[in-house]
């Protein structure tokens, strides 16, 4: 095990068992525009200011100097910035693992900006019609031509499909599609919050029909599916929400700066600004959050690892470098 790795073993332990608060993780929202109008999602219509690139530069820098390791980014559309293959390029310049979430409508334009990534996400709920319904007409195409263009360029692409009454049907289709075009597939559970959705109730599926899906994962042998057996469980209610890590091991900063211990603070709490305080002192400031349900299937990840440290640490090194190679 290499110097590097040793140090965020040794981070993972002190966070875990001394209470040493470590950002090995941030989640950050780089804007709230978007390009798309899906049915569930107000996030567009919040406008917000947004870190220029020397800020972003500047955060990324202290968070390295403090131990991160994995650089999330997602949006709004984080293609519609045009700093974003300076961004990525910064992180990546830094050591950090960069993963970015997209609708795929400018992937042809920003391959070349982009192609430093490690991971890309990209959105698919299912088929043309359902797709096309629930995030925009066209949006499919998009979306297809997007995943082919990424492949073609060497990116480790995954599949970002939120669960929805209107696509709970499609996780057969889904994991075939996945493996035709040998990409990941990982799920989310569309849940409501004030902060950025609409009215969902009309889209939350019946438990019925979302324990059968959550279980066709389950069962499934398929290699494409990225999510842990635990997550999955979890978002059945079949087991007890992991102790938390957020605001010690990770955090969320929203576009104008504002952090958080995760996204389901906002809205809750008053976020800390890392422009004012800088990204040391607002870690710092960060108080751990208090939930009785977790609704970020990014969290439920990261908990559950930090929660089975050190005993499941080979098991997560093997998943994160079937994504990496």
């Amino acid at each position: 095990m290499n110097n590097s790795k040793l140090k965020v073993v040794k981070n993972v332990f002190l966070g875990k068992y001394f209470g040493k608060k470590t950002p090995l993780c941030i989640d950050f929202r780089i804007t709230t525009k978007c390009n798309n109008k899906c049915e569930y999602c107000n996030v567009p219509e919040k406008t917000s200011d947004e870190l220029n690139t020397e800020q972003i530069f500047s955060m990324l820098d202290e968070a390295k100097r403090l131990g991160c390791i994995y650089f999330d980014i997602s949006g709004g559309e984080p293609l519609l910035r045009k700093d974003i293959g300076q961004i990525i390029d910064y992180a990546k310049n830094l050591g950090l693992i960069v993963g970015m979430v997209t609708n795929g409508k400018l992937v042809h334009e920003k391959i070349k900006e982009i192609k430093n990534l490690d991971t890309l996400a990209i959105s698919l709920d299912g088929s043309k019609e359902v797709h096309d319904k629930l995030r925009g007409e066209g949006s499919y195409s998009s979306a297809v031509n997007a995943i082919k263009i990424a492949k073609g360029n060497n990116l480790k692409v995954m599949l970002f499909t939120v669960l929805s009454a209107n696509n709970i049907d499609q996780i057969d289709s889904l994991i075939d599609f996945a493996e035709k075009e040998k990409v990941f597939l990982h799920v989310n559970k569309l849940f409501k919050h004030n902060s950025y959705t609409t009215n969902v109730n009309f889209l939350v599926p019946n438990k019925k029909e979302f324990k059968i899906a959550i279980n066709k994962l389950i069962k499934s042998s398929s290699s494409c599916i990225i999510d842990s057996k635990e997550y999955l469980r979890y978002l059945l209610g079949d087991l007890g929400l992991p102790k938390c890590y957020a605001g010690k091991l990770f955090c969320r900063i929203d576009p104008n700066g504002d952090m958080y211990p995760c996204q389901d603070m906002l809205g809750r709490i008053k976020g800390i600004n890392v422009n004012e305080y800088g990204f040391k002192e607002a870690f710092k400031m960060l108080k751990s959050s208090k939930c009785s349900i977790c609704n970020c299937a990014l969290y439920i990840e990261f908990n559950n690892i930090f929660a089975k440290f050190p005993f499941n640490l080979k098991k997560e090194i093997k998943r994160v470098r079937r994504l990496k190679s």
